[in-house]
């Protein structure tokens, strides 16, 4: 029989897989059929695995594997291993902006809603509806020219459901980690 420390590492070596972009991809769009639970939970996890990945980007080439994982790591108690902490340090860095941090830190806040209260709450709260319909990287989007019909730019909550515009700004944002310029993405 394996040691149990053996099974822990199975385990998280298990749960550190990450998939492929166009997985990702594919995620994003289920998780707005999914229960609000399920969609604020992977949906955070996304984002947060997205900023992990683009910190890392930072790491001098020369660190070791177990060193990275050490300052990200939940287990080893990293100083990394919140989002939050993750949230911080990439505006500390000028990966983005303060409205960008206000969006991951909303995320985050509407995440541990969901995973950390025993109610069950809905995206069509009040509280989490008005979040949803203010993420700046949501409005930033429809600002630019994506040639839809005026309606939908002048308000595109109207459209989309509070669940639909966090699943939204989750891939908005998720797609700004991959392709990551500070310039492009740090301006207003």
């Amino acid at each position: 029989m394996a040691s149990a420390s053996k099974r822990v590492r199975s385990l998280r070596a298990l749960f550190r897989q990450i998939p492929e972009d166009h997985e990702i991809l594919s995620i994003l769009f289920d998780l707005s059929t999914q229960a609000d639970r399920t969609a604020a939970i992977v949906g955070a996890a996304i984002l947060e695995d997205r900023l992990r990945r683009t910190l890392a980007r930072y790491l001098k080439s020369d660190v070791k594997d177990d060193e990275q994982d050490s300052l990200f790591s939940e287990a080893d108690n990293g100083p990394l291993s919140t989002f939050d902490a993750k949230t911080r340090l990439a505006y500390c860095l000028g990966i983005f902006n303060k409205n960008a941090k206000e969006d991951f830190d909303n995320i985050r806040r509407i995440r541990n809603g969901f995973a950390h209260s025993i109610p069950h709450h809905a995206f069509s709260s009040d509280e989490i509806k008005t979040i949803c319909e203010n993420f700046w990287i949501v409005a930033k989007s429809f600002k630019e020219d994506l040639g839809l019909p005026d309606a939908i730019l002048q308000a595109p909550w109207d459209f989309i459901s509070p669940k639909g515009l966090y699943v939204l700004a989750i891939g908005l944002h998720h797609w700004q980690l991959t392709i990551h310029y500070p310039v492009s993405y740090i301006s207003p």
